[in-house]
């Protein structure tokens, strides 16, 4: 259906239900009740449908698109990439030039340059193939050095104990964070024949493949960068974060998750908007968990409302002994992954072995608006349980 039908429809919902309370003032029956329930359902899938219609219409158009929390990673998640596959088609170029779109763009030394007009809907698929955009983190292009603000003391409401008392200051503090970006380039070999036989899936093979180690970067920097040594600070180095410590043992039950959740909605976080990211091994671990009976055991309804991912971005190597893994809950929507254009390929021909070597640059770092919105579970012992 059309945004436009979708809107009328709306308006006829509305309308009925307003009809409804008018009629029903005086006597509202549980029949009543019944068909105001179903319109209010009615309308919210509208307003869903609504919202997904006006996302395909931005994404239809050649338009500036806003990435955040609420847009097309909801809705897009593994469709045809909306920069047309421009990765894949730049490295295929390299053998056949005949692509009008990427004719030109590439110099004698043998680098590419992404298209400035293409750069965003670059960052529109890497965010549409990343959990991190799912759990409410937002994917935006960034010049170095720029800052973003953020509050870093509310202050204190006051209370006027007469008429005409002076309303004192409540003294927020607004501070920044800064974008330091990050040098980070992927190489890897392809093979000629591969460029010059292959049907055009290639493209999107090749595409995929570069926006996947991409992706892991990035999920590999928010859980465990160091901060030094050219790599942004991760949840492992952040200070100011929360932290429970699971003393090396392992998930027997979900008491971590619980105070890690206590813990943010101490620091005034809202339920609806945490997430958790784990390791497989941690997945494991909770997917093992039976009563005596030996029936698996359900998660509480506190941890069934969190997003839920886990990657093998998270390490299992932690601890004396190598052999620890950990848990990040937060709200996501408070981490920025700020991205530098333009993306640069890099290639060159390995003529004894008929290959192109192909590296690909970029620039970015990671933003947390406050780092009291996350809370990492630390020492948690790999394996089965006992």
């Amino acid at each position: 259906m059309s945004l436009s039908n979708l809107k009328r429809e709306k308006t006829n919902k509305v309308f009925e239900l307003q009809e409804l309370h008018e009629r029903s003032q005086s006597n509202f029956t549980n029949e009543d009740q019944k068909q105001w329930d179903n319109l209010k359902l009615d309308i919210d899938e509208i307003e869903s449908n609504i919202r997904k219609a006006e996302v395909r219409e931005q994404v239809q158009k050649n338009a500036p698109f806003v990435l955040d929390q609420n847009n097309a990673h909801k809705f897009l998640k593994g469709q045809t990439s909306r920069s047309k596959n421009i990765l894949g088609r730049i490295l295929k170029a390299t053998q056949s030039n005949a692509d009008e779109e990427v004719r030109g763009l590439t110099s004698t030394g043998g680098t590419t340059m992404i298209p400035a007009d293409r750069i965003q809907e670059v960052i529109f698929d890497l965010e549409s193939q990343n959990d991190l955009a799912n759990a409410g983190a937002s994917f935006i292009l960034s010049e170095q050095n720029f800052q973003w603000p953020r509050v870093t003391n509310k202050g204190t409401a006051y209370y006027q104990a007469a008429e005409l008392d002076a309303i004192t200051d409540s003294s927020p503090t607004i501070g920044s964070v800064k974008a330091d970006l990050k040098d980070v380039a992927i190489r890897f070999i392809v093979s000629n024949q591969l460029l010059l036989d292959s049907s055009e899936n290639v493209e999107r093979i090749l595409q995929n493949a570069m926006i996947e180690k991409i992706n892991q970067t990035v999920l590999e920097a928010v859980f465990s960068g160091s901060g030094s040594s050219g790599q942004p600070t991760g949840l492992d180095n952040l200070s100011g974060i929360l932290t429970v410590d699971a003393s090396g043992g392992k998930l027997t039950d979900y008491k971590y998750h619980i105070q890690a959740v206590k813990k943010l909605l101490d620091a005034n976080m809202r339920m609806e908007n945490l997430s958790v990211f784990g390791s497989p091994d941690s997945l494991q671990q909770l997917e093992y968990l039976t009563d005596t009976t030996g029936q698996p055991i359900m998660q509480p309804k506190m941890i069934d409302r969190l997003g839920q991912y886990y990657t093998s971005a998270i390490a299992t190597d932690y601890g004396a002994t190598t052999d620890e893994t950990k848990l990040y809950l937060g709200d996501f929507s408070r981490l920025l992954v700020a991205y530098q254009g333009p993306f640069t390929i890099l290639t060159d021909q390995s003529a004894s072995k008929l290959a192109t070597e192909v590296i690909m640059h970029y620039r970015f770092d990671l933003l947390y608006l406050s780092p009291d919105s996350f809370c990492r579970v630390d020492n948690i012992e790999t394996g089965l349980p006992a």
